[in-house]
């Protein structure tokens, strides 16, 4: 059985511990306001502290804010931008959209990267991702 954290507002606490027991987390980097006492420690840096740590992190809709019924997918670019802000780099950013989320799954030979013969959709963007303004074109790559 594969053990990972949902959410983990307060994660960054213990993230030499989760990176000594390969724990992945499933966080947000949006929201820094607790929505209850299982998250008075939530900070934006969460995200950035994890991978400084050596904690394998996948970025959530939801903010990381408890609220698992809640996963904006929408809002994942602007999770990502706003990591990099508060201090994941652009690289773990997005291995933590695609790629990360994947390997958790057990889909990760299938999905998360682009290489030949992996199923997935592109999106090119013209500016930075997290910018809501900006407007994707698309190119669909059918599964071989």
């Amino acid at each position: 059985m594969k053990l990972m954290i949902g959410s983990g507002a307060e994660a960054w606490m213990m993230a030499d511990k989760l990176a000594a027991a390969h724990i992945p987390v499933l966080t947000g980097a949006e929201n820094n306001i607790p929505a209850g006492f299982a998250a008075l420690g939530q900070r934006q840096e969460n995200a950035g502290l994890l991978r400084k740590a050596g904690v394998e992190v996948a970025l959530i809709g939801n903010a990381g804010g408890g609220d698992e019924e809640a996963f904006n997918v929408r809002n994942l670019r602007q999770e990502a931008g706003n990591a990099v802000s508060y201090g994941m780099t652009w690289d773990d950013a997005l291995r933590a959209v695609t790629l990360a989320p994947a390997e958790f799954f057990g889909a990760g030979d299938r999905v998360g990267s682009l290489q030949p013969g992996r199923e997935g959709n592109v999106v090119v963007w013209s500016l930075l991702i997290e910018r809501y303004r900006n407007l994707p074109g698309t190119h669909n790559t059918p599964p071989p």
